[in-house]
């Protein structure tokens, strides 16, 4: 994240399926997402973030 030239205040560079992706990232508990299905999520996010 860099500074807008406006006042310092942070901006956000991403596009919006990097936020998605950021969004969803914040959200399961890891202690509890069985890791076949965290593997998968990955997989997902990974396909999202390249377009396809």
């Amino acid at each position: 994240m860099s500074s807008d030239a406006t006042g310092g205040g942070k901006k956000h560079l991403v596009d919006s399926a990097t936020e998605s992706v950021l969004e969803e990232l914040r959200g399961p508990d890891v202690n509890e997402t069985p890791l076949v299905a965290a593997i998968a999520k990955v997989q997902e996010w990974n396909r999202r973030l390249d377009g396809e």
